[in-house]
């Protein structure tokens, strides 16, 4: 019997626990180990949301990018046609940026103007003609003049500047923002030229 309290003697040095108690966890423990769970959660959620608004911002340059790459083909396009018509139809008179920016569409940086894909024939418009040329989405197109189409929060703005020797190159600058929103102001310049 003696050697039974000793060995009981022995398991509580042992272990730190009187004989009579079993150890486990307290309560002390139990909101430690909780708590430590949930700062992991919380942090794990904080990165998803983070990651979320990354998503959004990218998703919005990827967007700006093409809305300025289509108004450049765009005014290319224009500028194209009007030399194929200078060309073929023998038009000296023309001026190879008429529709670009010319006494009737002035786009200059004072005065921007914009580009509807659909419009007919296609040329410039003042940004006035243009709902302030805001980009709207309807039936799948991204447009600067439509009548009952969603709201993008985009605006895309058009200057042409004639770069001397007059009648030979033309800088085109669009402009994409988004007013009202964290999103970065996106220019992007291209040059323009009359190859006759």
């Amino acid at each position: 019997m003696k050697e039974k309290a000793k060995n009981k003697k022995e398991l509580t040095l042992a272990t730190g626990f009187p004989a009579k108690f079993t150890p486990g966890f307290t309560l002390v423990e139990a909101l430690v180990a909780v708590s430590i769970i949930l700062v992991g959660v919380t942090a794990a959620f904080g990165t998803a949301q983070l990651g979320l608004s990354s998503t959004s911002a990218v998703r919005n340059r990827i967007t700006a990018t093409f809305l300025a790459q289509e108004a450049l083909e765009g005014v290319k396009n224009i500028k194209d046609s009007n030399l194929q018509k200078i060309s073929l139809n023998n038009q000296s008179t023309l001026n190879w940026l008429a529709g670009i920016s010319n006494v009737e569409t002035p786009c200059s940086s004072g005065s921007p103007c914009g580009y509807d894909i659909l419009l007919e024939p296609l040329l410039l418009k003042n940004c006035g003609e243009l709902q302030d040329c805001e980009i709207k989405i309807e039936n799948g197109f991204y447009r600067q003049l439509a009548a009952v189409a969603a709201d993008t929060g985009f605006v895309r703005q058009i200057s042409v500047e004639e770069l001397p020797p007059l009648g030979k190159e033309a800088r085109v600058t669009v402009t994409i923002s988004r007013p009202g929103t964290s999103f970065p102001e996106f220019t992007v310049t291209s040059l323009i030229y009359n190859w006759f």
